[in-house]
Formats: structure tokens, sequence, C-alpha cells
């Protein structure tokens, strides 16, 4: 069935590109800072130390290689490759790529919901503050979801050809993000059918064998061999899997945490309503259980490093986003001006539930595309005024969001990043590529990572006797924080 366009495509690539530009060229600065650098060293080390995918190396190493076991690095090889396309290892090429993630992955739920209307679903997507802010982190988190969401599409395509690539999506995505490991949940349900039915479907049995299979192999025995040989256990890994770990579904403060979390990171509480009326218009069939899987197999998978974090849930925004536009297309059914409501709810929870809690320029933001969306839902209405000055209305718009948003202090809102970027230069003059520094950076990685350093990081004020065993580790620089000046110091170890 093709899909329901009442917003052309243009429009449509407009309204998803043109409000993440400012913040693509602010580089790495958002919650979460430890780990877009983590990932954004791994990608610059790939092309600079070595190509071997296999092998991700990190910058807070000490005197090792920076070899450990993480998450498959598909989306930093990615960047990496880009880099060296468009040389440059400007934080911008990953920050590109999560957001041009984010577009495909729109079109793949308008593939995957051909009835609803594009510009019900555009509104849905916007008002779910997890895809804006996320779209322009340099996080692999859009980049898999994209991948096993389009490989849930070709999966149910009635075309056995699509079988491998709709495998290989999945695969891809959940080894970049195991959290997503419950899209197969269609292959598994037809393989549990056809067996019911006393077929077996080989193609689909041995793609879905083979890719757990491939899945485990990288999580329980390469990443601890990768951990136990390099010496470096720097990222949670999912090792603790254990039905004791379901203990923690009895704390009643995990319900609270994970309805703060929905609010903060995945739904207007203004839309809620409409979400719940969506449900209604879904069918209950392997998508829709698969997207509710997290909720309860997360714990078990993390162990004791669980908490509730928004890229923990990502897995359940597709379910949130599908289930919100249905909604609105209902209200539009059956009230006036649903979308407008809409909209204004959007604007005002963007504004009180900003990142962190706090009001961001991406919630700042957020009521500037609001009105894009009201222009988009005015052209696909033909309203003669609009149409006739589409071209001017777009300009001005990408015009408006683009200086508004520079004007809202889109530099460095991290002081750690601040300071970071700050010292780079002195860092870079006084000191060799491959010297290696020691700091106490309290963003973990961001210093390493900005100045363009390897090294230690320390969390205790060193005494002599520890710069002394540094010294003898090679550590030639020390890059300390001074959390009350907000600056970091370079010093050599003498």
């Amino acid at each position: 069935m093709t899909p329901r366009k009442t917003l052309p495509l243009a429009p449509t690539l407009f309204i998803l590109l043109v409000p993440h530009i400012p913040y693509l060229f602010k580089g790495i600065d958002s919650p979460h800072t430890w780990r877009q650098a983590d990932t954004a060293a791994v990608a610059r080390n790939f092309h600079q130390e070595s190509w071997n995918i296999f092998l991700p190396r990190i910058d807070t190493r000490g005197d090792k290689t920076g070899i450990t076991g993480m998450e498959f690095p598909l989306y930093s090889f990615t960047v990496a490759l880009l880099s060296v396309l468009f040389q440059t290892d400007n934080d911008f090429v990953g920050l590109m790529v999560s957001l041009i993630s984010s577009i495909f992955l729109f079109f793949a739920l308008e593939r995957l919901f051909p009835t609803l209307g594009r510009e019900s679903l555009l509104l849905s997507f916007f008002a779910t503050p997890v895809f804006f802010q996320w779209a322009h982190r340099f996080m692999p988190a859009m980049f898999a979801l994209a991948l096993c969401l389009w490989g849930v599409y070709f999966y149910n395509s009635p075309n056995k050809k699509w079988l491998l690539p709709a495998t290989l999506l999945l695969l891809s995505g959940s080894l970049v993000r195991p959290f997503f490991i419950f899209f197969y949940l269609p292959l598994l349900l037809h393989v549990l059918r056809s067996l019911w039915g006393r077929q077996i479907p080989w193609p689909s049995l041995a793609a879905g064998t083979l890719s757990l299979g491939i899945i485990f192999s990288w999580y329980y025995l390469w990443c601890p061999h990768l951990v136990d040989t390099y010496g470096i256990k720097y990222f949670a890994l999912f090792q603790d899997f254990s039905l004791s770990n379901l203990t923690v579904f009895f704390d009643p403060s995990l319900y609270v945490k994970l309805a703060e979390t929905l609010i903060h990171s995945y739904i207007s509480p203004l839309l809620i309503g409409f979400s719940f009326l969506g449900l209604r218009s879904l069918d209950k069939d392997s998508f829709f259980w698969a997207t509710l899987m997290p909720l309860v197999f997360i714990p078990l998978i993390t162990g004791p490093h669980f908490h509730i974090h928004p890229y923990y849930l990502m897995g359940l925004s597709p379910l949130i986003v599908i289930s919100t536009a249905y909604g609105l297309e209902w209200a539009q059914k059956n009230w006036r001006y649903p979308l407008l409501v809409g909209l204004v709810a959007s604007v005002l929870s963007s504004g009180l539930f900003g990142e962190q809690g706090k009001l961001s320029p991406s919630a700042l933001t957020l009521p500037l595309i609001s009105f894009l969306l009201l222009l988009a839902r005015q052209y696909s209405l033909r309203l003669p005024l609009y149409r006739e000055k589409e071209p001017y209305c777009l300009g001005v718009m990408a015009l408006l969001i683009t200086l508004v948003s520079w004007q809202l202090d889109l530099g460095p809102r991290n002081h750690v990043v601040r300071g970071a970027r700050l010292i780079a230069p002195e860092v870079s003059e006084r000191t060799a590529p491959d010297s290696l520094i020691i700091t106490n950076d309290p963003s973990y990685s961001v210093a390493l990572f900005v100045v363009k350093r390897k090294g230690f990081r320390v969390r205790k004020k060193l005494s002599k006797k520890d710069l002394a065993r540094y010294r003898e580790r090679g550590a030639e620089w020390s890059l300390l924080y001074d959390e009350k000046k907000r600056r970091f110091e370079l010093s050599r170890l003498d």
C-alpha cells in the first residue's frame, strides 16, 4: 500500500532537516557528553590507528592500546569512512549521520504505517522530544533504530527476496544497540506459527538462528575476550544476565522513574490522551509487542547497571509516535482543530520538559518547528495564500530558526567541554601528538577527545608519589580541571 502523502516530499525534508542545522555545528555538547566523546574517539581512532572494526579503541586508555569490549562499532566505523571521504575530523560528520538516520527512520515509520497522513506523523515525530534531541547527538541510537525499522519493513514484504536484506539490517541494528534485539519478534513469531502448523520455515529459521548466534558471540564471547586480553573494562557490558535481576520490578521507585523518563524524553504530557486514543487503531501485531519488550527484558540484560536511561527505552519510541499520530488522525475526523491543539501542546511541553528538566535551546526551538508544522498543515489544505507564497514562507522560517537558535547560546553549555576547547590550542602547541596525559576530567573522557590526546583519567588529587608512578608508565603532562575557575590547566610532570 502506498503511503498517504498529503504533504509533498520537499517540504517534508525541509521540516525534518532545517531545525537541526544550528546544532550540527556546535559539536558534542549535550547530555551524555562522555558517551558521545567515546563514540567519536572510536571513530577517529579507526582512521588514525587501525581500521579493524573488531578492535575498537578509546582515548582513555592509560598506557595500553585502547582496545576494549563495547557495542559493535558500526556507527563509529561509518563516521570514520565519511570523515576520510570528506577529509575532516569535525564532529559535524557524526552528528550528520545521526540526523540522516532520523530522516530515514521517519520514512520507515511512514512505510510501516501507510494509512497515516504525513502531516500527523510529522507532528507526532516532533512532539516526541527524544527524536529531536537524539537526531543531533554523536551516538548510535537513531542509526541503529533506523536499521531495525527498515529491517522490519523488508521482512514484512511478501516477496521472499527481501529476507536477506531484512536480516542484515536487523542484525546490524541489534549489534549496534542490543536493546533493539526485540525487533526480531516478527521473525520469531513467524517461525513459531509455521512450526505450529507443522511446517519448517528454513530461511527464517536459519536467519534468526545465525543472527542471534552472532549477537551472542559479540557480547558474551568477543567483548569479554577483548577486556581480558587488552585490560580495559570501560563500557557496561551485558554479561550479568540473571533472573534475580527481576527483583527490580518489586521496587516502587522503578515505576516513578519510568513515568518521569517517558514524560521527560518520549511524550508530551498534553498529548498522552492522543496516544491512548491511537492505541485503539493499532493492530496488536508482532511489531506492537516488540516495542513493549524492552520494558520487561532490559533489567535482565543490564544487571546491576540498570537505570532508566532514555536510550534504553528507544525501542519503545516508534509505538509512542505511531499511537500519537493515530490519535491525531482520529481527532482530525471528529474535531475541527485537533492538530492546532496538538501544536500548542507540543510547544508547551517542550518548554516544560526540556533536556534535564531545563528550558534548553532544543526546547526553545520546538515552538518554531511547531509553527513550521502549522504552515505545513495549511499547505496540505491547499490554502491559496500559503500556496502562492510557499517559497517565501519556507525561506523565512529557515532563516528564523537558524538565527534564533544561534541566539540561544549554542556554544558549549557543558563547562568541561568549554574548558577543554579553550585549552586545546595550548595542548596542541606544547605537547607531542603521542604524549600521554593525566586528567581529572569530571566528564570522564571529554577532555582527552577534545584536545586529541590519549592518557589516564584520575578521580583523586595526585600526590608526588602518584605523579612519579604515572611518569613511570609514560605520562608526560597533566591536564587538571579547576571546578571553581571552570577551566583546565596544562603542566608538565617534572
